[in-house]
């Protein structure tokens, strides 16, 4: 809250309520840390929840989540997609940066996301030395993956 407020406001500390307010939309029925706990005594679901929280504090309209791959479980995954698919029924549309896709477990949440494979839209980037019809072409595609993702959100 003190990162969000005016610099001259005073910031009282959050206690277990304000915590449970704030956390309340991201973590949904997930269990929400107390006031006073310290990061490394939250499992990595959390940890990723917590930072999500953070972000939704200042109310945006796009939520970008880069590589959920970096949950080691299945289980901590299902936990994050199935609140990421929350947050982007309610009001806020959420972009999500993966290295792979978790179809099955897409499939066992019933939730569809839009999803635009860049690998699949991407020619060869023109390296120096090529001609500017490979360099156009490499602009070209720069473009079409903007408009890809332009057109999700």
């Amino acid at each position: 809250r003190a990162w969000l407020s005016p610099w001259w406001s005073v910031v009282r500390k959050l206690n277990d309520v304000d915590v449970a307010e704030i956390c309340a939309p991201v973590f949904g029925g997930q269990p929400i840390p107390h006031a006073n706990t310290v990061i490394w005594d939250l499992d990595e679901s959390q940890k990723f929840l917590l930072r999500i929280t953070l972000a939704m504090m200042a109310n945006p309209q796009l939520l970008l989540v880069d590589d959920l791959a970096q949950l080691g479980s299945t289980t901590s995954r299902t936990i994050v997609w199935d609140r990421l698919a929350a947050l982007a029924a309610a009001t806020t549309a959420v972009v999500v940066s993966a290295s792979s896709l978790d179809t099955a477990l897409w499939e066992a949440l019933d939730i569809e996301p839009l999803v635009i494979d860049l690998a699949k839209h991407t020619d060869a980037a023109a390296a120096p030395g090529e001609t500017a019809e490979a360099t156009q072409t490499a602009r070209t595609t720069a473009e079409q993956q903007h408009e890809l993702i332009e057109e999700s959100v």
